[in-house]
């Protein structure tokens, strides 16, 4: 009767999933299964058997604690899976018809899932792009604790951004474009492993959590355009060393241009266009050689533009510094940006002549100096717009309204091949069309 006390005691101080039913004895040999363990004594055992009985008994209940656990892992996976399916509501395409627990192969052959290559099926990769899906997004993806890729772009997923995110520590690629409002889970900084975040063209509203670049320092890509997330960009998005890619454009963040971004040097694109930012950009700036991309129009930037930018930024494609406040001449250096394709400094308070070397530009498909206070008030001053007969890829001209109709024929467009816009008027708003100049950058999430 003691005995049995005592057992049922000890039970009782185990968790469930570890209790094991007691030991029985019976011949010579030992058997193991996923829910007892049998193990044999034999009379006439010699000291080194006694001796290796404990080690084996501990190796026979890792073994069976193991499989419990594996078992226990695989049945939360599926469990996740089914509320993801219960909480985003059905679609017209029956996506997720597929997901039921009775389906042939199990929950690693549903649309979507992704599960790794070894014995212990755990969910690895999540992705449903542009499948019409709407709802909430479960609280129990977080419990999918293998989950490296998360991709649910282009869906109608609506409500929080849910705070169990922050438990998937496997997690690198992460992209929720989808009408997500509230804030963004201060956790997420716990993604460690994250390389690729885009959380754009969605209504988040609120703060980026301040350390979030202290501690993804894996990130590359970086996406939170088109939101309404306010506050300062966090000085601590310095720290991404990794960093290429970081579109933040169409927010209402305010405030100064942190100078620690100049320490990216990995950025070829950085996007801050239609915002709230002020003052005058750090000068820091100009050490990311590697920028590609650079678009900060819409915001009420001021100050001038260094005359040595030309040799600053010789990968430079598209620069876009319109409907800011910014003053002073057009550089004579723009011209060495061989590889510049699009040009926009209109809407500033520029001032002085145009350079005629832009005709050097050859890549150049769009120029838009219109609404400054450029000067054009002879002949020579005029020669800019014959320098441009050589950009032979120039789909885009927008000049000054001061243009007279005689600078507008002294440009040989018989010399471009293909039609062509001149228009005075046109201007490309990024707000209907925010994508044009940075979606080809978009990574192939795998």
């Amino acid at each position: 009767m003691a005995r049995a006390e005592t057992d049922s005691k000890s039970r009782s101080k185990m968790p469930p999933s570890l209790w094991q039913p007691p030991l029985s004895y019976h011949g010579g040999h030992i058997n193991s299964t996923s829910s007892s363990i049998c193990l044999v004594l034999s009379k006439n055992q010699s000291p080194t058997d006694m001796a290796m009985r404990p080690l084996t008994l501990l190796l026979l209940l890792s073994s069976s604690v193991s499989m419990s656990t594996l078992i226990a892992a695989e049945d939360d996976d599926q469990a996740a899976l089914l509320a993801f399916k219960a909480a985003a509501g059905h679609n017209d395409g029956g996506t997720l018809a597929s997901w039921n627990s009775s389906s042939t192969g199990g929950f690693c052959s549903w649309e979507g899932v992704t599960c790794d290559d070894g014995r212990h099926r755990r969910v690895v990769a999540l992705r449903l792009p542009s499948r019409g899906l709407t709802g909430v997004l479960s609280p129990a993806i977080g419990n999918l604790s293998f989950l490296k890729t998360l991709n649910l772009s282009n869906n109608r997923f609506g409500g929080d951004v849910p705070a169990s995110l922050g438990h998937l520590r496997c997690l690198e690629t992460l992209d929720l474009s989808n009408v997500f409002s509230g804030e963004l889970p201060s956790n997420l900084s716990s993604c460690t492993n994250l390389k690729v975040m885009i959380l754009a063209y969605n209504q988040l509203s609120g703060c980026v959590p301040p350390d979030l670049g202290d501690k993804l320092t894996r990130l590359w890509f970086l996406n939170l355009e088109n939101n309404s997330l306010s506050g300062v960009v966090p000085e601590s998005l310095a720290n991404l060393s990794l960093l290429t890619v970081m579109p933040l454009g169409l927010n209402q963040f305010e405030g100064t241009i942190t100078p620690g971004l100049g320490r990216v040097l990995s950025l070829r694109q950085l996007t801050l266009a239609f915002n709230r930012l002020l003052g005058e950009p750090p000068a820091s700036l100009y050490n990311l050689s590697s920028l590609e991309r650079l678009q900060s129009q819409g915001n009420m930037l001021h100050g001038g533009i260094l005359n040595g930018i030309g040799s600053r930024f010789p990968r430079m494609q598209i620069l876009s510094l319109a409907e800011n406040q910014f003053t002073g001449t057009i550089p004579a250096s723009l011209p060495n940006h061989t590889a510049l394709e699009w040009l926009d400094l209109s809407e500033n308070r520029f001032s002085g002549y145009v350079p005629s070397a832009l005709g050097r530009l050859r890549a150049l498909e769009s120029l838009n100096l219109r609404v400054n206070r450029l000067q054009a008030d002879n002949t020579v001053v005029w020669e800019f717009i014959t320098s441009l007969s050589n950009c032979s890829q120039l789909k885009e001209l927008l000049q000054s309204q001061q243009c007279s109709h005689w600078a507008a024929s002294k440009f040989n467009s018989e010399s471009l091949n293909g039609p062509r816009s001149y228009t005075l008027g046109w201007h490309w708003d990024l707000r209907k069309h925010p994508l044009r100049h940075w979606q080809s950058s978009q990574p192939q999430l795998t």
